[in-house]
């Protein structure tokens, strides 16, 4: 089975909203170039905060009930 990842941002748009995505993604981006462009964004003025994660998550064939 191929690596597969979750790429999760979380913003903060000051007004009192937070904004949540996630993707599934086949690897993580260049952490550096990312960080660069969300700090664009964010001196911008289109939020003013944000946090990011991106980590492997692993399926098995048995389902699991919640």
């Amino acid at each position: 089975m191929p690596d597969v990842f979750v790429f999760l941002i979380v913003i903060f748009t000051g007004v009192g909203d937070v904004g949540v995505t996630s993707s599934e993604v086949n690897g993580c981006p260049p952490k550096e170039e990312f960080i660069t462009i969300m700090e664009k964004r964010k001196q911008l003025g289109e939020f003013k905060e944000w946090a990011a994660y991106c980590f492997p998550v692993q399926f098995f064939k048995e389902t699991t009930e919640l």
